[in-house]
């Protein structure tokens, strides 16, 4: 099969983003890069590149100016730490308002052993 998603096993393959993946979803009630963020992590959870790419394309068309944070989530997710951090300083020199939830947060998972993962929560004044 396919690459192996890095949280396989871990966290359910972006299960909390499937209404928002879903064709179904209503365009008027969905935040759309939240809808684009689930199509993302869903695609790639299930092994469909090409689908996740395009939807992380979109994502970062649509909202790189205000949701940063979406975007380096999908990336830690994907295992592409180096492009997850510059997203993450994109989304602290923002100030995204996300960023509340980085202590925790499932998707970035793949980053918690990394240097600059502490490095970041210290410039945040959060504990490591």
């Amino acid at each position: 099969m396919g690459e192996e998603s890095p949280n396989r096993g871990s966290t359910p393959a972006g299960a909390v983003f499937v209404s928002y993946a879903s064709e179904d979803a209503d365009a008027e009630d969905a935040d759309p890069s939240f809808h684009l963020m689930g199509r993302a992590l869903v695609y790639y959870a299930r092994h469909r590149r090409a689908d996740a790419d395009t939807a992380l394309a979109s994502l970062t068309a649509d909202s790189a100016e205000r949701h940063a944070y979406r975007i380096a989530q999908v990336l830690a997710y994907r295992g592409d730490r180096d492009a997850a951090f510059r997203w993450l300083d994109r989304a602290y020199a923002q100030t995204d308002s996300e960023l509340q939830y980085i202590k925790g947060e499932p998707l970035l998972r793949n980053l918690a052993g990394d240097r600059r993962y502490q490095a970041f929560l210290r410039k945040m004044n959060l504990p490591e």
